[in-house]
């Protein structure tokens, strides 16, 4: 299940934070969604498009179509994938997608909060408060996720395309965070 309460309390902290909340298409180019397709996946087709893995893809969709602008985002999507369905994947869940960006040139290396916004949001809901970050790739572009019992909640990270650099990562995903929090609260993890 989607704790949609929590969803909405994670766009409310991350607007306080200083993201501004857009809407995003859940249908994209097949060129937008190859800049993040894990190689061995594929795509979900429809007749209007290509279902969005990740609203990361529907923000590099607005920069094909050049209406986003440098700037700090979030927004809530759908997420449809062809992974192998077990107790934490499944093909499609909810996320509040976390997004910065700026023109490649005027980048300079800006240091990111997001990954650190998302660490304080877990930690305040109940069952997050055992959050911890984990350096996941130890050479550019670095790459971390944030885990509750060794369970990916979050992942972070940086890339760049057609002129744009952002930092992306997960305000939160359900159904996930909530199975990984029953099961603390099942077995006392």
């Amino acid at each position: 299940m989607i704790n949609y309460k929590n969803v909405a309390t994670a766009i409310d902290f991350y607007i306080n934070r200083g993201y501004t909340y857009i809407e995003v298409p859940w249908l994209v180019s097949q060129l937008a969604i190859n800049v993040t397709l894990p190689k061995n996946h594929n795509s979900i087709s429809t007749k209007y498009g290509e279902l969005v893995g990740s609203a990361e893809q529907s923000f590099i969709q607005l920069f094909l179509d050049k209406k986003l602008f440098a700037g700090k985002y979030v927004t809530a999507s759908p997420c449809f994938r062809d992974d192998e369905i077990d107790e934490f994947h499944s093909r499609h869940f909810f996320k509040v997608e976390l997004f910065e960006c700026w023109e490649e040139i005027g980048f300079g290396g800006i240091e990111s909060t997001i990954m650190k916004d998302a660490l304080d949001f877990f930690k305040s809901l109940p069952g997050g408060e055992n959050s911890c970050i984990k350096n996941t790739k130890l050479y550019p572009p670095y790459e971390y996720d944030i885990e509750i019992s060794n369970v990916e909640i979050g992942s972070y990270g940086s890339r760049h395309f057609n002129g744009w650099h952002w930092y992306y990562g997960t305000g939160y995903a359900d159904p996930r965070f909530s199975k990984v929090t029953k099961l603390l609260n099942t077995f006392k993890i």
